[in-house]
């Protein structure tokens, strides 16, 4: 079951990834919350902050699930069915766009976490994400 509730959180994170690609910036609680809203379905901000970070129990809420497929334009399958691990079409065109966004929250990160470094130690950080991101990095 655990395996099943972080397997959702890692569908919306996609979700959420897609988002930020085609308008800038992921949802946000309150906007998750008003377009469910619309729809009769209530979330609270704690079931939200389980929901993306894969804790408590899994969510089998279809209602819930339904609504965030409608808010993020894709097929409810997508939340619900958890025996096909195809990608929507939309993740799949924007894979790359999305991979780019998340080297740049790891850099960013790593630049808040490690302080002022020099631009080369900035580099090499980039360079190992970037290979790391194409299967190069040798973790042996």
């Amino acid at each position: 079951m655990r395996a099943r509730t972080r397997e959702l959180a890692r569908r919306i994170q996609l979700l959420q990834d897609l988002a930020t690609a085609e308008r800038g910036a992921p949802y946000n609680y309150a906007e998750v919350k008003s377009a469910l809203a619309e729809e009769g379905v209530h979330v609270s901000s704690g079931r939200w902050h389980y929901l993306i970070n894969g804790e408590g129990a899994l969510t089998t809420d279809n209602a819930l699930l339904r609504g965030l497929a409608r808010l993020f334009s894709v097929e409810p399958d997508f939340l619900l069915n958890w025996d096909d691990p195809e990608l929507p079409e939309r993740l799949l065109a924007q894979r790359e766009l999305i991979q780019r966004i998340r080297q740049d929250k790891i850099q960013k990160f790593a630049t808040r976490a490690l302080g002022e470094l020099t631009p080369e130690s900035l580099r090499a950080i980039t360079a190992l994400i970037e290979a790391q991101s194409r299967g190069d990095f040798d973790r042996s």
